[in-house]
């Protein structure tokens, strides 16, 4: 870290002392690495030493382009800070002192993005519709009508959407990514779970503009949405239409796999491998046949369907082993039979990559890709000294490949999950010895602290561990990966928690859920809002459930689907806060009557907010069953 400071400093210092020399700036080398470490803090959540860094570029530097992208940056950063006053200061000074700007019109468009990514949808479509009106014939200005639009649905402004996006329609027509556009705002009225709109602007698409590659995108989506809302005769009708609209389309059998997935997801097995094999047959050249054969196997094993996975495991070995993705779609063939507890089938796929090894050839999968397979494959296995051996070979082999780092990291995360920490750390620093300034060498920097504190938990010597995880936090916290790696230290714990829990060591399983919370707190309270951030709540709320500490549970999720209404599991948030309430009034910590006021808003949340969630029809079967006691005059 102090190396970092003082780096970051250095390169201040430079452009303070290079202010009145123009020349001092002509190698953009450094200005860029400026915008890097600016965004890294950001990333982060440093924004002080981001904004220092915006600051200095904007004052400093001679070039208009960079001082431009520096106040553009530094107006979004502001709004992402959520500071109000400052942000509108720094977005009038964008307007004022860079207006005759030619990149100007996308520059404030992107301070449109930060404010609608904040959910502050008012001020971002205002912003939106000042570009449109003032640079109307800039090239990004049909980006900024898209905003509108957007940001009109969000606000639930249906009228002015459908007015924005009729204009949008009209005044850039002609424009070359009109089709993308529309074909995004139908997009967002899905999310928003608008399903009616949502076709009716997929299919403008595919009428419209056939020629684009959206207009296929356009009739997959109305095929999907149709399956996920369980409508057969529509989704069939749409898939038909899919084909006899693009017969040439070197596209179709990738657009096809895709339904084909969408059927998958919606467990409608038979479909699903019906139109996986539909494609293999159709178009048995095509880049993506692959994809399907390997989906037909991966869903016969899941299946327990054991002929007609061997079937489907031959017949890629037969018909695709000269196909790039070979090794690697072998292997998630292993993974799926290892997972199913099937290894001798699992080792008889694993035998089939090492002889494609010995058999590689010009055209056929790169030698590096079969490698990396058959170590992934082996230490999926169990199978450590071949692992090990075969290790050494791939890096004796492919000393010289660019794309060396890249597998063997990938090799390590692999040992790491097996729990192999001294072989994942072994190739960690292999990987920072090759080449320090990689992206995979600056995060197995962070992988080999983790796996030393993974190791001390593992030896059970939980009091270094946590004073290893002070010194981790403190040490990392600039790193963007941070609050990723402390998230993984906890999954541990909770992880035996489950354990000892299916042991029936009840003691020992509260003990691991309080570690589990104890260092999941650190990311809700210590590290800058992220991606982990609701998941880490969201699992540190179950544990409190499980420890029976309900109360502190339904703050914990309440905090989830207040803040990330849009995360993946804010319905099952929803639904166990209902959930929460029920034991603590089976327990009578809490009256009948407040428990049921507060179980009843849980789960009608639920149902109108999150329709698509797998506990909806729990949420709606309580509710029918209470509002059916009510009318009866029970309690």
């Amino acid at each position: 870290m102090i190396k970092k400071v003082f780096f970051t400093a250095l390169i201040l210092f430079g452009l303070l002392f290079c202010r009145t020399s123009v020349n001092c700036f002509a190698n953009t080398t450094d200005v860029s690495a400026l915008f890097k470490q600016a965004e890294n803090y950001e990333d982060a959540g440093r924004y002080e030493q981001a904004e220092a860094i915006y600051k200095t570029i904007v004052e400093d530097y001679p070039v208009a382009d960079d001082a431009l992208k520096a106040q553009e940056k530094l107006t979004a950063l502001y709004v992402a800070w959520n500071k109000e006053p400052e942000a509108e200061a720094a977005y009038q000074e964008l307007l004022s002192e860079y207006g005759d700007h030619k990149e100007i019109a996308d520059a404030v468009d992107h301070v449109g993005d930060a404010y609608r990514k904040l959910k502050k949808y008012q001020k971002a479509r205002q912003v939106y519709q000042y570009v449109v009106d003032t640079w109307p014939d800039a090239q990004h200005a049909i980006e900024s009508q898209r905003g509108v639009v957007v940001a009109s649905i969000l606000l639930g402004d249906d009228t002015d959407a459908e007015a924005s996006m009729e204009k949008m329609v009209t005044q850039f027509s002609e424009h070359e990514e009109i089709a993308e556009m529309v074909h995004e705002i139908a997009n967002e009225y899905r999310d928003c779970k608008k399903y009616e709109k949502a076709v009716a602007l997929y299919s403008r698409v595919a009428d419209m503009w056939p020629e684009s590659e959206y207009a296929m995108e356009s009739e997959v989506s109305i095929a999907s949405l149709n399956i996920e809302l369980g409508d057969d005769p529509n989704a069939q009708a749409a898939l038909d239409k899919l084909i006899a609209d693009f017969p040439g389309n070197k596209g179709l059998a990738k657009a096809v796999d895709h339904v084909a997935d969408s059927y998958r997801e919606a467990k409608k097995y038979e479909k699903a491998k019906e139109l996986y094999k539909y494609v293999v047959d159709t178009w048995p050249e095509a880049e993506h046949a692959i994809d399907s054969q390997v989906a037909i196997a991966k869903l016969n094993i899941e299946l327990g369907d054991d002929p007609n996975a061997k079937a489907a495991v031959d017949k890629l070995i037969a018909d695709f082993s000269a196909n790039p993705d070979y090794p690697m779609a072998l292997y998630e063939v292993i993974e799926r039979y290892e997972k199913a507890g099937k290894y001798e089938e699992a080792k008889r796929v694993s035998e089939q990559i090492r002889s494609q090894d010995a058999n590689s050839s010009e055209g056929g999968p790169a030698p590096l890709d079969v490698g990396k397979a058959d170590i992934l494959a082996l230490i999926t296995l169990g199978d450590d000294p071949n692992a090990k051996a075969a290790v050494d070979k791939l890096i004796a082999d492919f000393s010289a490949n660019s794309d060396l780092a890249v597998a063997l990291y990938e090799i390590a995360a692999k040992y790491e999950t097996a729990a192999e920490y001294e072989e994942a750390k072994s190739l960690y620093q292999g990987i920072i010895q090759q080449d320090a300034n990689s992206t995979q060498a600056q995060r197995a920097e962070l992988d080999i602290r983790k796996i030393d504190i993974l190791s001390l938990m593992g030896s059970g010597d939980d009091a270094n561990a946590l004073e290893a995880i002070n010194k981790f936090i403190a040490d990392f916290n600039e790193h963007p990966y941070l609050a990723e790696a402390v998230f993984e230290i906890g999954g541990e714990y909770y992880n035996r928690a489950f354990s000892c829990e299916n042991e029936g060591l009840e003691s020992e399983s509260k003990d691991y859920f309080g570690k589990t919370i104890a260092v999941w707190e650190r990311i809700i309270t210590e590290l800058p809002e992220c991606d982990t951030t609701p998941r880490a709540l969201h699992l540190s709320a179950d544990c409190w459930r499980r420890l029976g500490q309900y109360e502190k549970a339904i703050v914990y999720y309440r905090e989830v689907v207040a803040n990330w209404p849009d995360y993946e599991y804010a319905g099952a948030a929803q639904f166990l806060i209902g959930y929460s309430y029920r034991k603590m009034k089976r327990a009578g910590t809490i009256p009948e009557s407040v428990a049921d006021v507060e179980i009843r808003a849980a789960y009608e949340g639920v149902v109108e907010k999150y329709p698509d969630c797998a506990s909806v029809k729990a949420a709606r079967d309580w509710l029918n069953w209470h509002s059916e006691s009510d009318e009866g005059g029970q309690k």
